[in-house]
C-alpha cells in the first residue's frame, strides 16, 4: 500500500513591495526623481533623462511603473514613466474595459 502524496505547498504571496529590493534606484537621492522647486526646463530634460536611464536598466522596471500606475503616483519619475505619461497609460488601459462594458 503507498501513501498518499503530500499536499503541495501553497504558493508564497510575495509582499507587493519586493520589487523595490531589487530596484537600481534604490541607493539614489530622489533628486533625480523628482523635481525640485524652481526647475528650469533644460534641467528637468536632463534630470529626467538621467532618470530614464536608471529605469532602463533596471530589472523591476515594469513591477515599478505598473504600482506608480495603479497608485495613481502624481510625481516623480516611476518605471522610467512621468507623471503625464502615466496618466495616459492609465487611459488607455481603461479602454478596452470600458468597451467591453459598453458592448456587453
Amino acid at each position: 500500500m503507498t501513501s498518499p502524496a503530500p499536499a503541495p505547498n501553497p504558493p508564497v504571496v510575495p509582499d507587493t513591495h519586493d520589487w523595490r529590493l531589487h530596484a537600481r534606484c534604490r541607493f539614489i537621492g530622489p533628486d533625480t526623481f523628482y523635481a525640485p522647486e524652481g526647475e528650469t526646463l533644460g534641467e528637468r530634460q536632463r534630470r529626467e533623462r538621467a532618470a530614464r536611464d536608471i529605469c532602463a536598466a533596471c530589472p523591476v522596471r515594469l513591477a515599478c511603473r505598473d504600482h506608480a500606475v495603479k497608485n495613481k503616483e502624481q510625481h516623480g519619475i516611476w518605471g522610467g514613466l512621468t507623471e503625464r505619461e502615466r496618466r495616459g497609460l492609465r487611459y488607455v488601459r481603461w479602454l478596452p474595459d470600458r468597451a467591453t462594458s459598453a458592448a456587453g
